[in-house]
């Protein structure tokens, strides 16, 4: 499923967001009405029943199968060849790519290497995208700064931004991470709190993100109740089943885009000196954050150790 816009139109250079959710269930059993319903109606779900005992790979390629149909082929799996199924009974699965085009754009004769310096005090040279002088909206705060690059789109009153944290310190992710983690609250209050600001330059590595990770195993490790679904015996017994959810994510910056209209969101007021430009480039660990900015929903957070890691 695209969620692209709520009117549902889409044309090039506007975000594309794509969601896919499914369930399957070996077919030795099935899900109680209740549960198959909610995944219906909520998630937009209909439940496949296939052989777990005696096909797995087939099982495996079907999942995989169906999330590259639903993504458009932006991602290509999301189980391994190698997955074990014989104790499973249901397989809960969720994909989400993400691809937006920068307002403005870069320019990609200003892209060039450059250092990136990582945790353990080396360094690696990096494709950097540039631009000069310019307004963003920005904001400097004990340790770190923050920077809003916002996604072009025409087609939806929705605004699609990714936010960069950047500490002061070439070594400061663990304690920004630190600090985020512990007050979940301060990402909004400082994006909130950025104000147009004159850039002299700015600067961020083009990086390919992308992850994999059992959710279950997550929800475990923090303490969190593992998810059980209910499903019912060819006899009718109803029993509580362990499900392995996965999850996977795609996200990839570089300076790809269209130009668009000014920024719209300076006014011009009385004669006071304006702040010298200030520069900001990403060139050490940086926390990252998707959002779309009216609802204030996240899409994406993480953090860019290495831009050469794909």
């Amino acid at each position: 499923m695209n969620v692209a816009s709520s009117k549902g139109s889409w044309k090039p250079g506007d975000p594309l967001l794509s969601v896919a959710n499914g369930c399957w269930v070996d077919q030795r059993y099935s899900l109680k009405p209740f549960f198959k319903e909610t995944l219906l109606s909520i998630y937009k779900v209909e439940s496949k029943a296939m052989d777990f005992e005696n096909k797995d790979d087939e099982v495996v390629d079907e999942v995989n199968s169906w999330v590259k149909n639903e993504t458009k082929g932006l991602i290509q799996g999301i189980l391994d060849s190698s997955e074990d199924l014989d104790m499973l009974k249901v397989i809960l699965a969720n994909a989400l790519y993400f691809k937006g085009t920068w307002d403005p754009i870069f320019d990609v004769s200003n892209t060039s290497d450059k250092n990136f310096y990582l945790l353990n005090g080396e360094e690696v040279k990096a494709p950097f995208m540039y631009e000069g002088y310019g307004w963003k909206k920005y904001g400097s705060f004990e340790g770190f700064k923050v920077l809003r690059l916002p996604y072009q789109n025409e087609q939806d009153q929705r605004r699609f931004s990714m936010y960069i944290y950047l500490p002061d310190e070439r070594d400061g992710l663990k304690n920004l991470l630190q600090h985020l983690n512990t007050n979940p609250d301060e990402f909004l209050k400082h994006q909130l709190m950025l104000k147009p600001t004159t850039m002299s330059y700015f600067g961020i590595p083009k990086f390919k993100f992308s992850c994999r990770f059992q959710v279950s195993q997550v929800m475990q490790e923090l303490g969190l109740k593992e998810p059980s679904i209910m499903l019912c015996s060819p006899h009718g017994q109803e029993f509580p089943a362990s499900a392995s959810i996965n999850h996977k994510a795609v996200i990839e910056v570089n300076e790809t885009g269209t130009e668009a209209a000014a920024v719209t969101e300076l006014d011009c007021g009385c004669c006071l000196d304006a702040p010298p430009p200030v520069p900001f480039v990403a060139d050490h660990p940086f926390v990252f954050r998707i959002m779309e900015d009216q609802s204030r929903i996240p899409l994406f957070v993480g953090a860019v150790v290495n831009p050469l890691l794909g």
